[in-house]
Parts: structure tokens; sequence; C-alpha cells
């Protein structure tokens, strides 16, 4: 019997084969597995705000470890970005301390991350703070350069002329508008931190031709959701997210990384920082934060393109004057206009019943017209303990001191009896969205009905004065 069954065994290859052909797939799917567990993923780009994109990526368990990754790349030849770290404070040490979110929404910016290390450490409030190494805010020296920790900087001109390099205590810082210190981990495309620790991580990088800035987070001390990483770690992320050259800043739970919305009212958390005693979700107060100006891709209360069919100015009856000022809170606007027929006061509607009023900006790019800037006056609105609207007469008013929440500071609308009707408007703030480099001509302002399809503009093709900081007009 036992002789019979392996002479008749000796004839059925087929099944030898097909054990073969298990055991290899076998093989296959368990690599396959294997290969998933130990899974590095780098994200696609998303825009944010120009100038400004998003990335995540993500390590499994083995590849070496738990983490999650957040990273921006910030186009530093893109001309509405601008750098702005945390000023020098009155106060007896060097900074007052602030979370990421408090610095992003006190300054308008678009993002921002922590940036230098500091002492002392930590306390859940706003105090003093002492930085280490070198910091400068908008050409103002914060913390002077040093040997030792903190000698590597990230120093940027007012051009955004972008350079990491490394400094001592007697190195000149003439010419920076923005600088934050750390040390490398990542120089000339060769990573150079040392494995060691595993923390949350807070990195900038620069790729090779110095156009791209990159900032990334790793979140760290979440069990079962993100370990952290180690310094060689950090540098790693950083060349896979184009980075030729990159310092780690101050992190554990330092580590954060906020975008505003639109409005400038709010920020959200992009990673999940662990501030207070570990505790997920939760941040510090810093001594030093980083953060980046833009525009906003377009005010939520303007439309991408200009309307048609508005009421025109009359002829050289308008006048246009805006100023980017040293920050995008100071910028402002303001818009005189006049109509060529008379009108009356009921064509503006009502906004204490309920017409929403926006103003928008449009510039030339490309043979088309772009928004550029805009601004909302909104119905029913209390500014303090006053009405924002009021109406007297022939004349409709809306006055909010604080230019908010739509950057609007007064918009005056007039029409008298057998008279062209009126429109006086300012704006300010970095809601405005304003560019940096001027504002291409032909330009169109519009004033803009929200609940009904009466709008009014003036087109300006020539300028007194149109630069960086100034365009100052009268309508065609």
């Amino acid at each position: 019997m036992r002789t019979n069954e392996l002479l008749h065994r000796r004839h059925r290859p087929h099944e030898r084969i097909c054990t073969v052909r298990i055991l290899l797939l076998a093989c296959l799917a368990l690599g396959a597995t294997q290969g998933a567990a130990h899974a590095v993923v780098v994200g696609p780009w998303q825009p944010r705000f120009p100038g400004i994109d998003h990335a995540t990526g993500s390590a499994s368990a083995g590849s070496p470890r738990l983490q999650r990754v957040n990273a921006l790349r910030v186009d530093l030849t893109h001309p509405d970005v601008r750098l702005f770290s945390t000023p020098p404070s009155s106060g007896p040490l060097e900074t007052t301390a602030a979370t990421v979110r408090q610095f992003l929404l006190a300054n308008r910016l678009q993002v921002a991350v922590n940036a230098n290390f500091f002492s002392p450490c930590c306390n859940p409030f706003a105090e003093p703070k002492e930085l280490t190494g070198l910091a400068v805010s908008e050409g103002l020296l914060v913390s002077q350069p040093v040997d030792g920790l903190g000698a590597d900087v990230l120093r940027v001109t007012a051009d955004n002329d972008a350079e990491l390099t490394s400094t001592t205590a007697s190195y000149d810082t003439s010419g920076i508008a923005t600088a934050v210190a750390g040390f490398f981990v990542l120089r000339g495309g060769v990573v150079t931190g040392v494995t060691g620790d595993v923390h949350p991580r807070t990195t900038v990088g620069l790729s090779a031709d110095h156009h791209t800035l990159l900032l990334l987070t790793i979140d760290g001390r979440q069990a079962g959701v993100s370990d952290g990483a180690t310094e060689r770690e950090a540098g790693e992320w950083l060349q896979r997210f184009g980075a030729v050259d990159g310092i780690n800043l101050d992190g554990g739970g330092s580590t954060t990384m906020v975008r505003g919305d639109v409005g400038g009212t709010t920020a959200t958390l992009l990673n999940v920082p662990v501030g207070l005693g570990n505790v997920s979700g939760t941040e510090r107060f810093n001594g030093n934060n980083l953060g980046v100006w833009s525009s906003s891709f377009e005010p939520p209360w303007c439309p991408p393109r200009p309307r048609t069919g508005c009421t025109a100015a009359g002829s050289r009856a308008s006048l246009l004057s805006v100023r980017s000022g040293a920050t995008p809170g100071q910028d402002r606007l303001r818009w005189q206009w006049r109509g060529a027929e008379p009108g009356t006061l009921v064509d503006f509607g009502d906004a204490t019943l309920g017409t929403e009023m926006v103003a928008c900006v449009y510039g030339s790019s490309g043979g088309r017209a772009d928004l550029l800037a805009g601004a909302f006056a909104p119905a029913g609105t209390s500014c303090g303990s006053q009405p924002c609207w009021k109406k007297r007469g022939t004349m409709l008013r809306y006055f909010d001191r604080a230019s908010t929440p739509g950057a609007v500071r007064e918009l005056r609308l007039g029409a008298r009896a057998s008279a062209p009707p009126q429109i006086h408007f300012q704006a300010r703030g970095s809601t405005l969205g304003l560019s940096t480099r001027g504002i291409g001509l032909p330009a169109i302002v519009q004033l803009q009905r929200r609940d009904d399809p009466r709008c009014w503009e003036a087109t300006y093709s020539r300028a007194t004065r149109n630069d960086a900081s100034v365009l100052s007009a009268r309508s065609d």
C-alpha cells in the first residue's frame, strides 16, 4: 500500500507544481503585506493661498516608526508672499510668548509655525521670553546671534532672498528682514542630523535654487498615532518634500503649524500639538513664531471677475488710492465715485433691512481682469454699542472703527434729487489681500449689491503713481 501510494504520487507532477505556485504566491502576498505595513507616504501638494501649498505625509510602524507629517511649500518669488516673525518686546526680556494661533491671528497671517528655542519654559500664559540664536523681525534685531546651539539660521531679505547658513556671535545682521535659528539636519543634500531622541519636530528648509521655503512639522508623543522623529528622520522628511538644506527649530511641545481662514478671523491647526502636559491638541506659549503673509485666493464676498452692466462713473469723476503698509494690517484703500446721471437712494437698497454691499478691486493680468482685493459691509451689523448702518436723509452710512469683519471702515452712499449719486468708501487691513508689487492697469473698482444685480464701477487706465507701496489714480 505504501509502495503503491508513493509510486502513484510520482505520476502527479502537477501537484508539485501547484504546491510551488501556492508557496510563491503566499510569499509574494506576505511581502506585499509587510511592504504596506512599512510604508512611507508623501502626499500631493494642495494650493491653500497664492504662493502657499500644503501637503501631508505619513510613516507606518517599522518605517521606522509611526509619523504624521505636515508640510507647507512657500514660493518666495510670488509677489504677495512676505515673511514675519515675533517682534521684539518692550518688556524685560526679548519677546512676549504667544501660541502660534494667537500669533497668526494678531498679525493676520496666512500660515505660521513655531520657531527659535526659548526660555523660560513652559507656563501656559503670555510671559517674557529669551530666545536662543539669531532672531530678526521686519528688520529689527530681536535676539543676537550666538555660537553653539542656535548658530544655524534661516535669513531672508526684504526681497525674499533666502539662505540657510551658520553664524557666530559676531555675525553681521545687516540687510536681514527676517531670521530664525536652530541647527542643521540637512545640508547640501546630505542628512546631517544624528540618530537620537524621538520628539515632535519643527523644521524649515530651502530648495536648491532658494526660491522655495519649506515649513514642516512631525507630530509626536501620541501613542498609536505619531511617535515623533529623530534629527536624522527630520532631515529625511525635508528631503522627501524637496529641500536640500534644512534646520531643526524648537520642537517637542512647541511644535505647531496653523493656517488662517480667508477672512483672517479664525485659525485652524494643521498638526496636532502636545503643548500642555503632552495633551493632544493643546498649544504651548512659544517665545518665537514664524509666519507668512499672502493674499487670499479671493475674498468670499467678491466674484473672481468683474460684473457686467454696472453704472459707470462720470468722466474723470472717481478717485482711487491704495496703500500697501509695512504689514498687511496697515494696508489702506480709499475710493470716491460720482455718477454721470441722476439716481436715487433707493438704487442702493436699504442695508438697515438686509442689503449687503461688497467692494471689489480687479487688476489686469495676462489680458484679463483678476480679483485683487475685496471688502464687505454686512447688513444690520452692530459696531460696538451702535448699529453700523445709519440712514440720514439722502445718505446711507456704514461706519466700523475696527474695520471688522470685512475690512470696511466707512461707506457713504448718497443720492440727492436731480444730482448724480456719490459713493465714498474706505477699507483697511490684511483682509483686503492687496498685492505688494503694484496693480496691473487698467484696474476696475466695483461696488456691488449682493441681493441685486445693480453695481457701480470706475475704470483706471492711467495712474499718477503705481508701485509696490502706492496706487493713486483718477478714473477714465
